[in-house]
This record gives structure tokens, C-alpha cells and sequence, in this order.
């Protein structure tokens, strides 16, 4: 009796709900379930509703909606609302995330966060910064677009790397300490140092972007710049896998590095 009597309660809600604010222009999918069509096989497993589709014109005082069909599902265009759900222009994204190239927007500088200890804040910028008007839009955020985050890396990796004096190509850590192998840009052979000899400059650019390093080329007897950028071959890795010990380790292993 009880079944019944809500199975009732939800027909006599149902029918007497206020309709739908579906507007010219909308987009709406056809719910298959209700409104089968012959071209798509039904079972537990297939779609259950239609691609959203625009609306052209609300008829019925809103009971029913004529729809921007194609004519190969053979479909009648006017549905009624019983059968659609609204749904969000396919054309946009549906998350509602900005569009960072689009848009303009560019990360100008970075900071640990006063509020969030340990996390980075970047300063996110919109419009050419060689205008006075542009820092009208400077905002911080904790959370930019990482695309955004790539691009201000690389920059400043670059910028990092014009102003040492080397490059750094391969480092090393082990019980005294780390050691960075560094390319001076000539002819001259690769050399090792120790972190605390190294240039802040060079160390800032590996941290930031690893696979950027800058290489001189002499063209008619001048020196030119040039940025190379080293990605791994297959079957390689630019990490350096770290060897553990589980045991108590011995005076002949005490000078080993990571491998």
C-alpha cells in the first residue's frame, strides 16, 4: 500500500512540476530512455542520451521544443520536454575554466605564500605588460593554469642561464655531499664541483628547467648563444636512480654514490 501509494505522490508531482526555463537558443540532449530512436541499438550498456542539440523554437507554451536535428536520425525535430534535459553549449568548456592563451594572461613573478606556508603564489598578469594600464590586472593565485606555470619556468630558466657564467649538465649526490657536473661551453672538458662553489645562477636554471642548457657556437669569429634542449631517448632517463642500503653499511661501501 505504501509503494503505491508513493508511486502515485510521484506521478501526480510529475505532471503538475513547473516546466523547464528553456529559451531559443539552448541546448538540450534527448533522453533515450524516454524518446528511443530506430538508429540506436537499446540494451543495459548503450548511450543514454543524445548529443546536445540547439534549440529553435518553444512550442505548447513550453510543453515541447523544436530541436536543430540532423535528418539522418529520422527523428521528429518538435520533442516534448518530458523527453530532454537541459544541457551546456558543446562549444564551451563545461568545467568553466578561462582560456589562458586567449586570454592574455601571463605569470610575471612567484613567492612563497604568507597565507599557505610552503606553497607558491604566482602574480598572474593580463594584457602586454608595455602598457601603464596592464598592472590594473595583476592578481596572486595559488592555483594558475599549468601551462602558464610551464611557460614562466622555461623563461625564467633562460633568463637564468644567460646570466651564469656555465651550464649545468648532471648531478650527483652521496655522503659528502652533492656535485654538479658543469659544461663551460667550449672545447673544454665537462668538470665537477661542489654545491657550495657553485654559481647561483647556473644552480637556478638547472632546478627550474633541467633540460635547457646553453652552448656557445662560434660563427665568423664571433660568439653566439645558443639554447639547446635535451629531452630523453628511449629507453633513458635524465633521473639518476638513488642506491639504498637496507643493511648496516660497511667501510668498503661507505664511498658509494648514486649509481
Amino acid at each position: 500500500m505504501i509503494k503505491a501509494l508513493s508511486a502515485q505522490k510521484e506521478y501526480y508531482d510529475r505532471r503538475r512540476s513547473d516546466l523547464p526555463d528553456i529559451q531559443v537558443g539552448d541546448f538540450v540532449a534527448i533522453r533515450l530512455d524516454l524518446h528511443p530512436v530506430s538508429i540506436v541499438k537499446r540494451n543495459k550498456l548503450s548511450q543514454q542520451k543524445l548529443p546536445p542539440f540547439r534549440v529553435v523554437k518553444v512550442r505548447s507554451d513550453g510543453r515541447a521544443v523544436e530541436l536543430d536535428v540532423p535528418a539522418n536520425l529520422n527523428i521528429h525535430p518538435v520533442v516534448s520536454i518530458q523527453h530532454v534535459e537541459k544541457a551546456q553549449d558543446p562549444s564551451k568548456d563545461p568545467f568553466g575554466r578561462y582560456d589562458s592563451i586567449s586570454s592574455g594572461l601571463q605569470i610575471v613573478d612567484s613567492r612563497i605564500s604568507s597565507r599557505q606556508p610552503g606553497k607558491t603564489e604566482y602574480l598572474l598578469r593580463r594584457g602586454d605588460a608595455r602598457f601603464p594600464n596592464a598592472g590594473e590586472f595583476d592578481a596572486w593565485t595559488l592555483t594558475p593554469p599549468p601551462e602558464l606555470i610551464q611557460d614562466f619556468e622555461d623563461r625564467n630558466a633562460l633568463l637564468e642561464a644567460i646570466q651564469a657564467p656555465y651550464t649545468i649538465v648532471d648531478h650527483r649526490t652521496s655522503r659528502q655531499g652533492t656535485r654538479y657536473k658543469v659544461s663551460l661551453g667550449d672545447n673544454r672538458r665537462p668538470r665537477w664541483i661542489r654545491s657550495e662553489e657553485i654559481d647561483p645562477h647556473a644552480l637556478e636554471a638547472y632546478r627550474r628547467h633541467p633540460q635547457t642548457h646553453v652552448t656557445t657556437a662560434s660563427t665568423n669569429g664571433g660568439v653566439e648563444q645558443v639554447f639547446e634542449s635535451r629531452r630523453p631517448r628511449a629507453g633513458e632517463s635524465l633521473e639518476r636512480p638513488i642506491l639504498y642500503i637496507s643493511r648496516q653499511t660497511r667501510g668498503a661501501e661507505a664511498s658509494y654514490e648514486s649509481t
